[in-house]
């Protein structure tokens, strides 16, 4: 076993004996929580080029295991307070292909783990205590999860951020005020982006600090705000220029309402901010940020006669993309650590594709996966699950994917369609086949728009999930 492996196996054993010992003296409960995940994946034509099929076929891990300590009473004097403490270890690998995390496309998506070769990495580490002095204030101290929003702007997508939270119900209108502090790094610049005539570049460090300010109506509103800070070496994702610091602010509105048949959840994002720039090649000293988003979903439940509900959902999504020949405003929206992955997959619009507003599975050494010359994504799709038979529930889908900027040509990315059969075995198991057609667009082949590049022709994806929890 290697040494890494023993030394984090080591550590579980200490925690797990002195949070039993701890159960044993104060706690009320001990809660154990254990999931694994596995997806037999086969991926077609990758490099949406006919003539140079890219088809990789593996095996995707995804196991994870947590304990937690619950309700420890803190003194009398602290009126009522109480405390958590919680550790989650999560282990993430594959089998059956040595090269698929390595490199285009999904070496970006291992980017964002400290650890893709199935040795457990430490995903939550974290104190949480409540009703601090007797007021209905909650902090959490540690490595733990969190999701701004729905995700558009900030979501640790299964690795864990370190830093703090503090939520408090605020006396007025039973709203509620949540600010954070993260320190983390930049997954999205690393090896695995390049710009014309630039070096790459390893992880440097971001800091990540806002608030979510929550508002009960007829359904909840939400006003978020995101501000990374950097400083070292980085590549803008949008004009490519080297950045030696930035800091970005992200404000978005988020509306959620579930009214009878009616589910809605929408979300819409302003980015701004300024950047100071190496200089190399003629770039600006300093770039502006002017990014907008917005992510809207909305399903409809209608019943249908004797055999049960139908369920038709649509949802929109726009992300701005850069200026072609701009050089000292960056229009295309993209935060750092927007939800994007889930495990060792892309999450997003389509189960292929899986288009998030500002970046894709593709093969192009970019932040977003696009050809040089093509950012920001929009995105339109509908689709409809018919009332399930015997347990099992049949999704089908469609997605329209275009760019929102390209130097030249068609903004065409392409279309998918999606078919997914899912069992569920109450809340532990659930068991799923999905067959994803991609048919890829001129702006999504590399090389477009030369004449000279190769036609995109048809990818597709056939999946197989098993999920178990407990």
């Amino acid at each position: 076993m290697p040494q890494g492996s023993r030394k984090i196996l080591s550590y579980f054993a200490c925690g797990l004996s002195l949070l039993l010992s701890s159960s044993q003296l104060y706690a009320t409960n001990l809660d154990l929580s254990a999931g694994y995940n596995v997806d037999v994946l086969s991926y077609s034509n990758l490099n949406y080029n006919p003539s140079q099929k890219d088809n990789q076929n593996y095996i995707a891990n995804d196991a994870s295991l947590g304990i937690a300590v619950r309700n420890i009473d803190l003194p009398d004097s602290w009126n009522g307070t109480t405390m958590d403490i919680g550790v989650k270890f999560h282990a993430l690998g594959v089998s059956g292909s040595t090269a698929a995390l390595k490199g285009s496309p999904f070496g970006q998506i291992a980017n964002n783990y400290p650890n893709t070769s199935l040795t457990p990495f430490m995903e939550n580490a974290y104190i949480r205590v409540h009703h601090i002095l007797g007021k209905s204030i909650e902090a959490t101290i540690g490595r733990q999860n969190f999701m701004l929003g729905s995700g558009l702007l900030l979501d640790d997508d299964g690795a864990g951020f370190t830093g703090a939270t503090v939520k408090a119900n605020l006396p007025f209108w039973e709203t509620s005020l949540e600010g954070f502090y993260f320190n983390t790094s930049h997954s999205i610049y690393s090896d695995n982006f390049s710009a014309p005539g630039s070096s790459f570049l390893a992880p440097n460090g971001l800091n990540l600090a806002g608030f979510t300010f929550a508002l009960p109506t007829d359904g909840m509103w939400e006003l978020n705000e995101l501000v990374e800070n950097g400083n070292g070496p980085e590549i803008d994702p949008g004009l490519g220029d080297t950045l030696t610091s930035a800091t970005r602010s992200f404000t978005s509105l988020r509306y959620q309402i579930n009214y009878g048949s009616l589910v809605f959840d929408g979300e819409a994002a302003l980015e701004k901010g300024q950047a100071t720039t190496n200089g190399a090649n003629g770039a600006p000293n300093s770039i502006t940020y002017n990014g907008n988003a917005a992510v809207v979903r909305a399903k409809w439940k209608q019943p249908l006669y004797k055999v049960g509900d139908g369920i038709a959902h649509v949802a929109l999504a726009h992300g701005s993309g850069a200026t072609p020949g701009a050089t000292g405003t960056d229009t295309a929206f993209f935060p750092a650590h927007g939800h994007q992955f889930d495990g060792l997959q892309r999450d997003g619009f389509g189960a292929f594709f899986a288009a998030t507003p500002y970046a894709a599975l593709g093969t192009a050494p970019t932040a977003s996966g696009l050809p040089q010359g093509a950012t920001g994504i929009d995105v339109v799709s509908g689709g409809y699950t018919p009332p399930a038979y015997d347990n099992v529930s049949l999704d089908l889908d469609y997605f329209l994917y275009r760019a929102d900027q390209v130097a030249s040509g068609s903004r065409n990315l392409g279309d998918e369609w999606d078919v997914t059969l899912r069992r569920s075995f109450r809340s532990s198991l659930t068991v799923s086949l999905t067959g994803a057609i991609f048919l890829a667009g001129p702006a999504a082949v590399a090389g477009y728009p030369n004449t000279a590049a190769p036609a995109g022709d048809i990818a597709s994806l056939i999946s197989f999930n098993v999920s178990g929890r407990f």
